[in-house]
Parts: C-alpha cells; sequence; structure tokens
C-alpha cells in the first residue's frame, strides 16, 4: 500500500491509462477513504461545492485536480473582483489611492 493525498492509503496500484489516451488516472479508495476526501472537500468549497455526488463522481474519475484549478480560479477571481470594488468605491470618494489601500 502507498501513500496519496491527504494520507488515504492506495489499496492497489494504478495501472496507467493506454497510450495516447488522454484520461486521467484515479486512485482507488475504499468507499470509507472516498467518502472522507468528498466531505473535506465539500466543506472546504462551501457554497462554491457542486455537491458531494458531483464531487465523488469527480473523484472517481481522476478529475481531482481539475477541480482544485477550478475552485482556486474562482477563489483568485473573486478575490481580484472585491480588490476593484475597493479601488472604485475609494475613486468615487475622491481620495487618493495609496499602495497600501490597493496592496492591503
Amino acid at each position: 500500500m502507498t501513500e496519496f493525498a491527504y494520507g488515504a492509503p492506495v489499496e492497489e496500484e494504478v495501472e496507467p491509462p493506454a497510450y495516447g489516451s488522454a484520461l486521467p488516472v484515479a486512485p482507488q479508495l475504499s468507499e470509507s477513504d472516498l467518502n472522507a476526501r468528498v466531505a473535506r472537500a465539500d466543506f472546504a468549497l462551501g457554497d462554491k461545492s457542486p455537491g458531494a455526488k458531483e464531487l465523488k463522481d469527480a473523484f472517481r474519475d481522476g478529475r481531482e485536480g481539475e477541480l482544485r484549478q477550478s475552485a482556486a480560479g474562482l477563489a483568485d477571481a473573486e478575490f481580484k473582483q472585491e480588490k476593484l470594488a475597493q479601488i472604485q468605491a475609494l475613486a468615487s470618494q475622491d481620495k487618493s489611492i495609496t499602495p497600501e489601500a490597493i496592496h492591503g
């Protein structure tokens, strides 16, 4: 047995996809380990979570990395949007915008 992300043991080694296949390789997790990972991901994503069933399907299909990148992209976009709103609010008040106000 080997260790995988979050310390969950992988029950069996997964063979890589056939040459030319673009399908991701999903780790073979026990149902309890999979449920625990899904619960953590669902909680971490909060109201942005697609739901436990969708997360479980994605984890089984090997799309965990895709979900992580998508969540990180959304968080980054929200952060930038909030910063822009703060800068616009300061600009509308005719206040000078200092580097501290921009960079927090």
